[in-house]
């Protein structure tokens, strides 16, 4: 079968078609050609891929992170947000932590990386969030740009009754919330 599109329509940024993480049978850009005929019966999906220039870079160590979904995306599977991972994700709720195969804006997750890296996450910018907390210990996300703690508003005033914590291999004591961590 045939693909077509107007590569001239297409607005900024970079567009990517392939058939699956990695590209394994094709990866084209599409701003430099218009069709794409495939004739591999194995290829029975494909993805496009849309940078509009909002990626957040982040590093991530080895082992496990809190990590989360700082930009708007298509996709927020766990595995199209962060291929490299080598876990489940696990959101912590109220009743203890919980397997997410859809990762939520403003929540953060638990996953594990078979080594440090650089990770990047493309999608619209997300300058401001809500993350509804539970009493006792929360696990929440972080927005495109780094947050100061001392800049997060808390309705009610005052429900949030420690500091905020972010976790490098042990937690310490967190002046902000990155993007892309929790």
């Amino acid at each position: 079968f045939v693909l077509r599109w107007n590569h001239s329509a297409l607005p900024a940024g970079t567009f990517t078609l392939r058939d699956g993480p990695g590209g394994v049978f094709f990866l084209v850009n599409m701003k430099q050609q218009d069709s794409l005929v495939i004739t591999d019966s194995d290829v029975q999906v494909f993805q496009v891929v849309v940078d509009a220039g909002n990626t957040v870079y982040s590093s991530v160590q080895q082992g496990w992170n809190i990590v989360s979904v700082p930009v708007s995306v298509a996709d927020r599977s766990k595995t199209s947000v962060f291929p490299a991972s080598t876990s489940d994700a696990f959101a912590y709720t109220a009743a203890g932590y919980v397997n997410r195969d859809t990762l939520d804006y403003g929540k953060g997750y638990w996953l594990k990386f078979p080594s440090s890296q650089i990770v990047n996450i493309s999608g619209s910018n997300r300058n401001h969030d809500t993350a509804f907390v539970f009493t006792g210990w929360n696990l929440i996300g972080s927005t495109s740009v780094p947050v100061a703690v001392t800049a997060i508003q808390q309705v009610p005033f005052g429900i949030v009754s420690s500091s905020f914590f972010e976790y490098l291999g042990s937690y310490a004591a967190a002046d902000s919330l990155r993007p892309a961590h929790g």
